[in-house]
C-alpha cells in the first residue's frame, strides 16, 4: 500500500500498536520498539494526544517505564487542557439547550462518554457542536441573547457548513450545521438526525450519533490536514468498532459511504484499519464498498487529499473538497449551488489573514 498521507508513520504505528493491541505481549514489544526509537523529548505532534491512552496502557500491563512519572505529567496536562478548551463549547451547548435547539456531539467529548472506558483518555478539544439546518436562521441571532456574536452570517443566505462564534468570556468556538463535509442532500442530513440517540452529557443533554454514522465522520476527518488531533482519528475507528453499543452496523456503513459519496475513502481506510489493528472488520464490506463506482469529483478529491504533506497541503485539502463537491453534482445543480455559494468564498477571500 502507498504511504498516503492519511497513514501514520513506522514509528507511529508502533506506538499505535501499544494503544491498540489486545495481546498483552505483543502490546509490550510494540513498546519497547517504540521507546528505543522515539526519546519522549522528541515526541513529534502525531503522537502527542496518544499519551494519554498509553499512560493507561502502561498502568493496565504492569509495565514500569523509566518515563511513567512524565507520561502520566502529559496525560493529566491533555486532560486539563481539553476542559479548559471545552469550557466555552458547554457554555455554547447550555446556550443553545436554552433556546429549545437540538445539539449534535461528534468526535471527542461523544467518543469520550460513549466508546472510550476512561473518558479522561480522550480529549475534548475537537468535539463538533451540530444543529439541524432548519435551525440555523433562528438559532444563531437567538445567541446574541447569550452573548455570542455571530461572524460573517447571513441568515437569508447562511454558509453552506457553520459559521463562528464569538463570546467576551468564553472566547471562540464555531457551530455547524452539515454533519459531514461531503456534499449531500439535506434527506441525508434528516436521516443522520433520525438515527442519534439522546445522551446525558455532565448537566448538559445532547445527542450522539449512531455507531455507523460516526465512523464515516471519524474517517472524514481523518483525511483532513487541518484536523487537530492527527493519529486519534485511527484510535476513534478501532475503539467505535470494538465497544460500540449497540455494535457496527455495517450495512448502514455501507449505505451512508454510498450516500456520502465516500466509498473510496472507505475502502482505503477500512483496508488500513483492518490489516493493522482490527481484523473483525468484514471483508465483504471493504470488497462491496471497492466495488462501488465513483464519480469523476470523488477521485480528484482523493487524489488531492491523499498526497504526502507539504506546506501547500491546507490548500490541497480546500481544492479537492471544492471540487469534490461541485463536479459531483450536475451542471444546472452545480451553476446555482455556485451561485449561491459566492457571498460566502467573496467573505472568505476578503477576510483578512493572521501572519
Amino acid at each position: 500500500m502507498s504511504r498516503e498521507r492519511f497513514w501514520p508513520t513506522p514509528a507511529q504505528e508502533l506506538l499505535l500498536g501499544f494503544c491498540l493491541e489486545r495481546d498483552a505481549a505483543a502490546a509490550t514489544r510494540h513498546w519497547e520498539a517504540w521507546k528505543a526509537q522515539v526519546p519522549l523529548d522528541d515526541l513529534e505532534y502525531g503522537s502527542f494526544p496518544l499519551m494519554s491512552i498509553a499512560s493507561m496502557r502502561l498502568t493496565e500491563l504492569g509495565i514500569a517505564d523509566a518515563d511513567m512519572g512524565r507520561i502520566k505529567g502529559l496525560h493529566r496536562y491533555q486532560w486539563a487542557q481539553s476542559q479548559v478548551t471545552f469550557r466555552g463549547k458547554r457554555a455554547l451547548i447550555d446556550a443553545l439547550g436554552r433556546e429549545g435547539v437540538p445539539v449534535l456531539l461528534l468526535r471527542g467529548a461523544a467518543l469520550a462518554c460513549t466508546v472510550y472506558r476512561e473518558p479522561s483518555a480522550r480529549g475534548w478539544q475537537d468535539t463538533g457542536i451540530f444543529i439541524p439546518a432548519a435551525d440555523a436562521a433562528r438559532a444563531i441571532p437567538a445567541l446574541a441573547g447569550h452573548g455570542w456574536m455571530a461572524r460573517d452570517f447571513d441568515a437569508a443566505r447562511p454558509s453552506p457548513h457553520g459559521c463562528g462564534l464569538l463570546h467576551p468570556d468564553h472566547g471562540e468556538a464555531w457551530i455547524y450545521w452539515r454533519p459531514m463535509r461531503a456534499e449531500h442532500p439535506a434527506s441525508a442530513a434528516e436521516d443522520w438526525w433520525k438515527a442519534t440517540r439522546p445522551i446525558q452529557f455532565e448537566t448538559l443533554q445532547a445527542r450522539v450519533s449512531c455507531a455507523a454514522d460516526e465512523l464515516l465522520h471519524t474517517c472524514e476527518s481523518g483525511m483532513n490536514p487541518m484536523y487537530p488531533t492527527a493519529l486519534l482519528w485511527l484510535v476513534d475507528c478501532v475503539l467505535l468498532i470494538r465497544n460500540a453499543e449497540p455494535p457496527m452496523d455495517w450495512e448502514r456503513v455501507i449505505a451512508q459511504s454510498r450516500q456520502f459519496k465516500l466509498s473510496l475513502f472507505m475502502t482505503a481506510m477500512l483496508s488500513y484499519v483492518r490489516e493493522h489493528f482490527e481484523p473483525s472488520i468484514p471483508a465483504e464490506v471493504i470488497a462491496t464498498l471497492e466495488r462501488m463506482p465513483v464519480p469523476l469529483g470523488g477521485r480528484i478529491e482523493y487524489y488531492l487529499s491523499s498526497r504526502p504533506d507539504d506546506t501547500r497541503g491546507n490548500i490541497r485539502f480546500k481544492a479537492a473538497a471544492a471540487a469534490g463537491r461541485y463536479l459531483n453534482m450536475g451542471m444546472g445543480e452545480r451553476l446555482g449551488q455556485l451561485r449561491r455559494d459566492l457571498p460566502h468564498w467573496l467573505r472568505v477571500l476578503m477576510r483578512p489573514v493572521a501572519r
